[in-house]
Parts: structure tokens; sequence; C-alpha cells
């Protein structure tokens, strides 16, 4: 069923057992579109959504095709819990345009599989997003994933000591663990554009890999460290002379410098 313009403002959820397909304008006012177990919500290349908040978003899969002309284009999943009224929001950065790439997020409350997790890892939610992907090529180099948390309390997981350790997961199917995503940042008790929530987010920028996504707690021994430049160049009596910078640093005690010695050619 096809849509120019569709508005739920119902108060309560709507059952539907047919995919729904938006080209203009989904405007989300009050309730919540409930989609069948195999049906999906798709809005265009060109479509957009205003107004998801905690009273009214999609309680099912929805589908973003396109970034509607534009580069960087950012795109806010309105999705979340089935059984009680959060929103859960995906966001999705598309670096180039493209009118054809699409991806689809659906939303589980539920824990999955919090025990398999590698060494880094030191707690994962009782959540997580299955994002997927159409085959990309004008974004071949990968998506930015931005997930948002709820920190009741002041701390999402449970003896948590430092937020800066919240980092968006990725279940490899590789390895069968959870693991960090690519691209770390987080950030605590930040709005963000697009969004009504307050408490804060993390994402992932250039994710080439996709299946479930969830927050997740590193160990406080993992020190990641930005490395924003590093040169080298020789200097009188044989020496060569190393500069490096960096943007951030967690609980950094120093560096070691190692040297290779040079093959014969």
């Amino acid at each position: 069923t096809s849509f120019v313009n569709l508005t739920i403002n119902s108060g309560t959820s709507i059952a539907v057992n047919e995919s729904i397909a938006v080209t203009n304008q989904l405007t989300l006012t009050s309730g919540y579109l409930v989609p069948a177990a195999d049906k999906i919500l798709s809005l265009a290349n060109g479509a957009t959504v205003t107004g998801a908040s905690n009273s009214a978003y999609v309680r099912g899969p929805v589908k973003k095709i396109g970034t509607n002309g534009n580069t960087n284009y950012a795109f806010d999943f309105p999705i979340g819990k089935l059984n009680s009224a959060v929103y859960d929001p995906v966001r999705i950065t598309f670096p180039n345009s493209s009118a054809t790439e699409e991806v689809s997020v659906s939303y589980h409350e539920s824990a999955f599989s919090t025990n398999l997790k590698n060494s880094n890892v030191r707690d994962v939610a009782s959540e997580y997003w299955i994002i997927t992907p159409s085959a990309l090529v004008a974004n071949a180099s990968g998506l930015h994933v931005k997930l948002h948390y709820k920190s009741a309390g002041g701390n999402y997981f449970t003896n948590a000591t430092n937020v800066s350790y919240y980092k968006v997961g990725h279940f490899s199917t590789t390895t069968n663990t959870w693991e960090v995503a690519v691209g770390l940042d987080a950030a605590q008790n930040s709005a963000d554009a697009g969004s009504t929530l307050a408490e804060g987010f993390a994402t992932a920028n250039g994710v080439t890999n996709f299946s479930r996504f969830t927050m997740i707690e590193i160990a406080s021994s993992v020190l990641p460290v930005h490395l924003t430049q590093f040169s080298a160049r020789v200097v009188p009596d044989n020496k060569v002379l190393l500069n490096w910078s960096t943007d951030q640093e967690q609980q950094s005690r120093g560096f070691v410098i190692e040297r290779a010695t040079l093959s014969s050619q």
C-alpha cells in the first residue's frame, strides 16, 4: 500500500497487515504504527519523517531508500520498543549521494547472546538493532551508525565506571562474538539533532560489516588513542626525528618506539 503523505495521530497502536510505502512525508504525531511480522514501512528516495517521539514511532522494521539528493545524508529511523513507550532511534549517515541504495533497521527488545563477547568487551546491552543495507556502491567505503542509549540513574550499564567506555558494538558472524565497531566515539547526556532524546549516544563511522548492533561497555584496560598525524625526517648525525600528535588519549602511559632493519634492495 502506497501513500504520498501519511500521518499517524491515533493516540494508540495501529496494526497493519500490508507493507507500506511513503513517497513524500511520514508524520508521527501520536500513536504507533505496528506492521505485521513479515511487513515493513518503506520511505522512498525523497521521503522525510517528522514528529517521532516516545509517544509516536514505528513498532517494526523501517527501510529508507536513497539519500534525497544529498551527500552526508543523515536519516533517523523512527523505531522503538514494542511493549513500552520508548523511542529508540538509529541514525544512519550516507557519506555519498545515491538514489537507490537502501538500509533497513529493526529494533529488538531483548538481549542477544550477551555472554558471547571478546576480551575487550565488559558488558553488552539487553537490546539490539539489526541493520541491513542493500549492495553499496556509492557508499562502499562504509556508512556511519549512531545508537542512542538510556542512562536511567546515570549509568546505562550496571556498575559502569566511565561513560567514555560506552561504544557501538557489532556482533561478528566470523568470530561469533560481540566486538567494538569501527570509528569509536561516545558522549554522555548529549541532545542529538533530529531526536527528542537528551540522554546519550555513541557512533561508529565507516561501517562495512552489518548484522546486529548494540551498545557495549569496553573493559577499562582498553586504552584507545586517536593519532592525528605522524612524520619522520632525517636529521644530522645519522638520526631520525619523529613527530606525532593525538586528539584523544584515555589513561595513556606513554609510547614505545620500535625500528625495523631495512632489507637489502
